[in-house]
């Protein structure tokens, strides 16, 4: 999240109408909000199922 304490009065009120018009947003369409948190809680499950995400894969030993 962007601090807005640093920003110039300009572009904290553009941070702050971006910020309104996608509360209201997802306040309108809680089905598609809801969809795309289901679809990426499944990527993300997928790719610790599959070991994607491990710190150190084969290839990045110094060995390799």
């Amino acid at each position: 999240m962007i601090d807005v304490t640093a920003l110039t009065i300009e572009e904290r009120r553009l941070v702050e109408a971006r910020r309104a018009y996608m509360k209201a947003w997802r306040a309108k369409n809680p089905d598609k909000v809801r969809k795309h948190v289901e679809n990426f809680l499944m990527k993300q499950a997928q790719k610790y199922l599959s070991g994607a995400d491990t710190a150190i894969s084969a290839t990045d030993t110094a060995e390799n």
